[in-house]
């Protein structure tokens, strides 16, 4: 009889722990790197850490920091455990900048608040990364950049670029000036541009050479609108692919070829260059004029 109760009560402490530890994975936030995430899975359970925050840091060259202003609970939890050790990481001021940008600056529209996760968040940072450069903060500004495509991969510095050429801005203008307020329709207008797939933003990594033949290859395909967009040091080479798509007979027989310089209000010169037909110059005359309102 003994033997039962003792058995009865084992599996009834079992079962107990085993509900605590599952209670407590759901609490946990989780990473991309499994690494990190059964590392703070461990330090939680363990450590029986409750109502703190974990801020995982890295910086650019992957190292990871742990930091909270909970430190002398994090490391009382570790000491417990036996090993570990708090890495105390001040929070630099580029991260204070954000932090206080995201309490104070509302979405432009109130509309955006009805849209798909993704692209509240994209609208956002990318509307930070738009004041980084006005400020003449490119660097800082390529590093958000960068991140954002981390975050959201094949899609964070393709809708930034275009955000921070005014595609974007544009189409939610045009959306607020129409009182569209259904998030579905919304967000499939934004798809739309997003997946565009003939606006070219050079960089210091760019072919050019490929560039040039995938406009060879939109004018043979029929493509209505292209457009090339550069910054700084990248002018030069947009320019170079409008002079050398001015000499392929394919481009000039089917497109119309324009341009536009400007500088931007951090004083970096801008420079794009246009290739479109009769159904797309209505895009490149909303574009130029400030009232894009999408591909269509």
């Amino acid at each position: 009889m003994a033997e039962i109760f003792s058995a009865i009560l084992g599996a009834i402490s079992f079962l107990k722990d085993y509900f605590s530890k599952k209670q407590n994975e759901q609490q946990i936030v989780k990473f991309k790197e499994k690494e990190l995430t059964e590392g703070i899975a461990q330090l939680y359970i363990n450590g029986n850490i409750r109502t703190i925050n974990i801020y995982v840091i890295k910086d650019e060259n992957n190292n990871t920091a742990f930091a909270s202003r909970n430190n002398e609970q994090i490391k009382k939890s570790l000491d417990k455990g036996g090993t570990g050790e708090i890495i105390e990481n001040k929070f630099s001021a580029v991260y204070d900048d954000y932090v206080k940008f995201d309490k104070e600056k509302d979405y432009p529209y109130p509309f955006i608040k009805l849209l798909d996760t993704k692209y509240k968040a994209l609208i956002k940072a990318s509307f930070y990364i738009e004041s980084l450069y006005k400020l003449g903060d490119r660097d800082i500004a390529t590093q958000r950049k960068d991140s954002l495509e981390k975050d959201f991969p094949n899609l964070g510095r393709n809708f930034c670029n275009l955000y921070t050429a005014g595609y974007i801005p544009d189409v939610l203008k045009f959306i607020d000036e129409i009182g569209l307020s259904d998030g579905n329709a919304i967000n499939k207008i934004l798809d739309s541009v997003i997946t565009y797939n003939n606006i070219f933003f050079v960089h210091q990594n760019t072919d050019l050479d490929i560039l040039i033949s995938k406009l060879i290859l939109n004018a043979e395909k029929g493509e209505h609108y292209n457009a090339i967009h550069g910054a700084g040091t990248n002018v030069k080479k947009v320019q170079y692919i409008e002079e050398e798509a001015r000499n392929k007979e394919v481009i000039t027989q089917k497109y119309i070829i324009e341009n536009s310089s400007d500088k931007s209000e951090s004083g970096v010169n801008l420079y794009s260059a246009f290739f479109f037909d009769i159904q797309g110059k209505k895009i490149y005359e909303q574009f130029t004029g400030g009232a894009f309102k999408g591909f269509i």
